[in-house]
Formats: C-alpha cells, structure tokens, sequence
C-alpha cells in the first residue's frame, strides 16, 4: 500500500509496505474505538505481533496518525452519517467474481465518499497517483456504486505520512468502460486464456493489491489508465 516513488524506483518497499499496513490496522482500530489515544492503539498493534520492542516503528506510526489526524485530510472522516471501515465486497463480472476491502466508505451530506489510505515516501500529484492506483480505484469505486446503487460523489487518496488528500475524478461512462474490461478480463482468464500462476512477480507487487504483474498493470511500466 506504498505509494512507488517512481515506477521504476521501489527501494525500500517492504518497510515501507509494512509501515503502511499497521498505519491502516491503527486507523480501523480507532474507527472501532475513537477515544483511544494513538499511543495505545499503536502499542496494542505491536504487542499483537510481537513488535513492542520496536520503540522507532512505534514513533513512526504515532507521528504518522497524530499528523494526519490533524490535518485537514482527517476532516473527512468526520461527521459522517455512516461510516464503513474495511468495508469487503464482492463485484460481480459476468460468470466471475471479484473480492476487495475498500479502505472507508462514508457518507456526508446526503453523499458518499470513497476513501483510500496509503502510504509516500515524497509528494506526490493527483496524476501519479491515479497513474499508480487508478485500476484499483476504479474497481473500488464500481464495486461502492453497485452497492450504493447510486453515484459516489468523491474518490479520494489520503497519504497518511504526509497528512495529503487528492481527489480523483472518474466520469460514469470511465467506470462503465473499466467494467466492460473486468468482465472481459474476467471472461478471458475462466476460458483459460490467461495463465496466472505462470505471471512472475516483481518488487513492485508487494506494493500492489493485485499482487501480479499484468499487462494492463501499470507498475513498474508507468502506463497511465487514460489519456490527459
């Protein structure tokens, strides 16, 4: 859930991948439980994997909550009518399924956000952004909208060590497209025309939800989704 720095840069991936998972574990904890302080719930984190002797990783991950939890990102969070974490799914694709969590699903207002967490070594833009998790958040925002059974008014990314929030802006007629190419995709791998177990991994998987490098994945390739 690392942010690459760029798509052919990945040092330090797994830490950093690391990092990014307790900082998502934290903010589901503090969803279930609002008044804890961080420390605690960062602790508890540790203590579960056997990490309380990492007194650096939990500075880490305290610096990182309170300074996202300060900032205007946060905000979002706030208020809202309803609130999922770790929301699952299953979306549908013709004769297939696909699973996922989305990371939160609110609503605010009379209308519903998505939200992504991740995790950056650097700043980055709205653009790299999409150009990394585009595929992922199009498919998180279908699978929101088909259970909704109506429009999201917002996808954001929240980069939790930088306290940043971008907002990424999908057009009905992108998310139908992007449907039409799960379902053939979809279609093309129950015919047997996609061999899976023979795709080798690479070191940006492990920052990938998908955890294979397909062609239409655009890490490391740096391929965007669409067109500027």
């Amino acid at each position: 859930r690392q942010v690459p720095t760029s798509p052919a840069d990945l040092s330090d991936v797994v830490g950093a991948t690391e990092i990014g998972t307790l900082l998502h574990a934290a903010l589901n904890a503090l969803h279930a439980a609002p008044l804890t302080e961080t420390r605690e719930i960062v602790a508890r984190l540790l203590a579960a994997q056997g990490r309380e002797g990492d007194p650096e990783l939990a500075r880490t991950l305290v610096l990182s909550l309170d300074s996202y939890l300060a900032g205007p990102a946060a905000a979002t969070l706030r208020g809202a009518l309803e609130d999922y974490s770790e929301l699952p799914f299953l979306l549908r694709l013709g004769a297939a399924a696909l699973r996922g969590q989305i990371d939160r699903l609110l609503c605010r207002d009379g209308a519903w956000v998505l939200v992504d967490f991740k995790y950056a070594g650097r700043a980055h833009s709205a653009g790299e952004l999409l150009e990394s998790y585009g595929f992922q958040l199009k498919t998180y925002a279908l699978a929101a909208e088909r259970l909704l059974r109506e429009p999201l008014r917002s996808v954001q990314i929240h980069v939790l060590n930088r306290a940043e929030a971008h907002e990424l802006d999908f057009r009905p007629e992108e998310l139908a497209s992007h449907a039409e190419l799960l379902e053939s995709l979809a279609a093309e791998w129950a015919a047997g025309g996609a061999d899976l177990e023979a795709v080798g991994p690479r070191p940006a998987c492990l920052s990938c939800p998908y955890h294979r490098d397909l062609s239409l994945c655009p890490v490391p390739k740096g391929r965007p989704f669409r067109a500027e």
